[in-house]
Formats: structure tokens, C-alpha cells, sequence
């Protein structure tokens, strides 16, 4: 029996549990986005291990990717009316949010946040709890990587989102 896996390129990428220091940023960040997303009614979150479809088959690769992100957001505009079906999203999130784990190597996450801006993914947040970071990646290629005592922005994908990098890892 299988633990948390990937899709990637047709091959099922069995992933080790994340520690504790993980988990802890993540709920941390999932609260607080998923707070803020109900309150102003601005669409879903998504909580880690939820499937999307980054990359089609294709002639040249024929088997799909799919990657399931620490936390994941999509505006309230792009919810179908009639709401989600059970089956991996074969749309891209607006923003996903990756928190690296000590298991996790930067290529690895590189790779990750090139298929989910490939996919249309507006803005990818990669949380390094180890250096306690968090660098944004954007769709128009824009990387910035913010300190500690810095306030990471929503920007136009989560409108009046802000949210302090120390509390991340408070």
C-alpha cells in the first residue's frame, strides 16, 4: 500500500512523510490563508495532497504529471457553479504554496515550480523553514525571496492578503 504520491510523467513517486517542522508551518499557512480566503469569500483552499493535472500527455510525453501541493487556492471566479467532482483538478490553482521539507532538494523544488507555472500557477509560494524564507515565484518569471521580518503580499491573486513571514514560522 502506497503513501503520499505524485504522478510524475506516468511514474507514481512515492513521498516519505514530512516532519514535524513541516507540518507545522503548513497548518500554519494553510489557517491563515484558509481564514482569510472564507472571510472575504474569495474562493477555495485546498489542504496538501490534493491532485492537479500540471502537465498533459503528450506525442512526446504520454503519460500526465500530477502533483498534489502543501496548500493550494483557487479564485472564486474560476469555481465551477455546480462545484468540484472527486477527480484531480485539470486546472491550474491560482496559487499553490510548497513548503520544502529536509527531505526535499532545491532541484526537486525548482522542478515542481517550473511545472506549476508551466501550468498557468499565477503564483507559487516555496516556504524554507530551514532558513526560514519564503521565495515567491511568479507567472511572469518575477523571483523574490523574503526574509523573516518581511510581510508576504497576496497581491492581485489574494487581494488585501498580507501576512508576516516570522508568523509563519512562529
Amino acid at each position: 500500500k502506497l503513501g503520499r504520491c505524485e504522478l510524475v510523467r506516468g511514474e507514481i513517486i512515492e513521498m516519505s512523510p514530512p516532519g514535524l517542522i513541516h507540518g507545522k508551518a503548513a497548518m500554519r499557512f494553510g489557517a491563515r490563508l484558509f481564514n482569510y480566503v472564507e472571510e472575504h469569500n474569495l474562493g477555495e483552499v485546498f489542504a496538501a495532497g490534493t491532485g492537479f493535472i500540471v502537465e498533459h500527455a503528450t506525442d512526446e510525453q504520454p503519460r500526465d504529471t500530477v502533483r498534489g501541493p502543501d496548500i493550494s487556492f483557487i479564485r472564486k471566479e474560476r469555481v465551477p457553479e455546480e462545484g468540484f467532482d472527486d477527480t484531480w483538478g485539470d486546472f491550474s490553482p491560482d496559487l499553490v504554496v510548497e513548503v520544502m521539507s529536509k527531505n526535499d532538494t532545491q532541484r526537486q523544488v525548482l522542478e515542481k515550480v517550473g511545472e506549476y507555472l508551466d501550468a498557468g500557477v499565477r503564483l507559487v509560494w516555496v516556504v524554507r523553514p530551514q532558513n526560514k524564507t519564503v521565495t515567491i515565484y511568479r507567472l511572469n518569471g518575477e523571483v523574490e525571496q523574503l526574509q523573516v521580518d518581511d510581510i508576504l503580499d497576496g497581491e492581485d491573486v489574494l487581494p488585501g492578503f498580507s501576512y508576516p513571514v516570522s508568523d509563519v514560522f512562529a
